[in-house]
């Protein structure tokens, strides 16, 4: 995290914005933290992240999924990130699919890991995220389920452009988005500047 970037989650966590918050609790693992490159903050990580699990504690119990999506960014416990998911929060929906995917999760009978990996990405995808899409699409794909897979596709369209211009289509949001991502992570890797 840079000076410019503390600097921010610094006033958008003042204003309430808890995914702020948690970026700031988590900054003593940052890079340039453990460099001493950046300036010290209004508050500890510590503080910050109780502030986030204070604010965010009651709606998560009251049922909202969002919340107890949040919690589970505060706190990292599994059982937020599946109520979450159940409740149908996309974003917890597909990290249950990775989760699942990495061995989280006991699954005796072969092919009930896969089987849920699938159904998590499948609920994520019909809630709009673009990661699971493109996860979900993939194991159609390796299926053979060539129909779905020429569905699915059609999610990848510009509003209003026809199935039979896909190939000329201007690049979508989804391949942008997977490219800045891999150009922020080569920017990551490649380069210590904080």
């Amino acid at each position: 995290m840079t000076s410019e970037a503390q600097h921010w989650y610094e006033m958008a966590a003042k204003n309430g914005s808890i995914y702020a918050m948690i970026q700031l609790g988590r900054k003593s693992d940052d890079l340039c933290n453990k460099l001493e490159n950046l300036p010290a903050s209004t508050e500890t990580p510590a503080a910050w992240l109780t502030n986030a699990k204070n604010l965010t504690l009651a709606k998560a119990n009251d049922g909202d999924a969002e919340s107890s999506y949040l919690m589970y960014e505060i706190t990292l416990d599994d059982q937020c990130l599946e109520k979450s998911a159940n409740a149908g929060y996309p974003l917890a929906q597909y990290w249950m699919a990775v989760n699942e995917r990495q061995g989280e999760g006991f699954f005796l009978i072969p092919g009930k890991r896969e089987a849920s990996v699938k159904r998590w990405l499948m609920l994520s995808s019909e809630g709009g995220n673009p990661k699971a899409m493109m996860d979900y699409l993939e194991i159609l794909y390796a299926e053979g389920d060539m129909e779905s897979v020429a569905a699915g596709l059609k999610w990848q369209l510009p509003p209003g452009a026809k199935p039979q211009s896909a190939i000329t289509a201007p690049i979508s949001r989804t391949l942008q988005t997977k490219l800045a991502t891999h150009y922020n992570w080569l920017k990551v890797t490649h380069s210590f500047h904080c």
